[in-house]
């Protein structure tokens, strides 16, 4: 039986009422986190419980868009969720080995695995984009470069500058560069389609991912990461709103009227 079999027997129909689940589990997630103290194994295990929890929720729901779509939709469903799926293993590579920061002199396979979701992220994006609207397709991955360098200048004269610089500090850098450009693509989607809400979601995704790494990037960079934080929230936060946006079925406008389902 296919994913999305199983979850109409379930009596998964309401999409505002599963998000509305998936985030309050994720306040419940944070507030009971917090009642241990940072860096500790009790606030490690129910960060870890709630990081789990929000992945399998994502990859389920982003799997069973891959299956109700066809043709396009469906390659654009296909690297949204590969690159979720990277962002998963890097993820949980870091919560193996907590006791390191992620932050030494060297790349590591956790980053590999980051570098690769982020590249199918923006493969994603942008087929959507042209998908939507192909007339500024050309000009939107224009944009997108320029909102990178501009990101990438920031984080750096702020956060990186004077500081002691390594392979991994660039990587992580990379990393909040490729967040701003996401959101700003995700951003471009929700003009282009009048509001739909797996646009809106994706864009509060790609914003808390662009949080959760400017704030790791700055704690790493001063050498006061400590794993439990407010970043790994926004981490499974994000998790949750990548999830999200692939639970409604509003279709969105294209530039040429004609409607598109980007979404089961």
């Amino acid at each position: 039986m296919q994913v999305c079999d199983v979850l109409k027997s379930w009596g998964f129909r309401d999409p505002r009422a599963v998000l509305i689940s998936a985030l309050a589990t994720w306040v419940v997630v944070s507030a009971s986190a917090f009642t241990f103290s940072a860096g500790s194994t009790g606030r490690g295990l129910v960060m870890g419980i709630g990081y789990s929890v929000a992945a399998a929720f994502a990859l389920v729901f982003l799997i069973r868009a891959v299956q109700e779509s066809v043709g396009r939709e469906r390659l654009i469903w296909t690297l949204l969720t590969a690159g979720l799926a990277f962002t998963i293993v890097g993820d949980l590579g870091w919560s193996v080995s907590r006791t390191s920061s992620g932050f030494g002199p060297v790349l590591s396979f956790q980053q590999a695995a980051y570098l690769i979701s982020y590249l199918l992220f923006a493969a994603g994006s942008l087929l959507l984009v042209r998908t939507i609207v192909s007339e500024i397709a050309g000009v939107t991955t224009l944009d997108a470069l320029a909102v990178m360098l501009s990101s990438g200048t920031l984080a750096w004269f702020f956060l990186v500058d004077g500081k002691s610089a390594s392979l991994s500090l660039s990587a992580i850098l990379s990393w909040v560069v490729f967040d701003a450009a996401l959101l700003f693509l995700a951003l471009v989607m929700i003009s282009a389609s009048g509001g739909s809400e797996t646009a809106k979601l994706m864009a509060a995704g790609f914003l808390a991912f662009l949080v959760a790494d400017t704030l790791y990037l700055d704690a790493g960079a001063r050498g006061m990461y400590e794993f439990g934080g407010i970043s790994y929230l926004a981490w499974i936060l994000g998790v949750v709103l990548i999830g999200g946006s692939a639970l409604w079925p509003s279709p969105i406008q294209t530039a040429t009227t004609t409607t598109l389902r980007i979404s089961p």
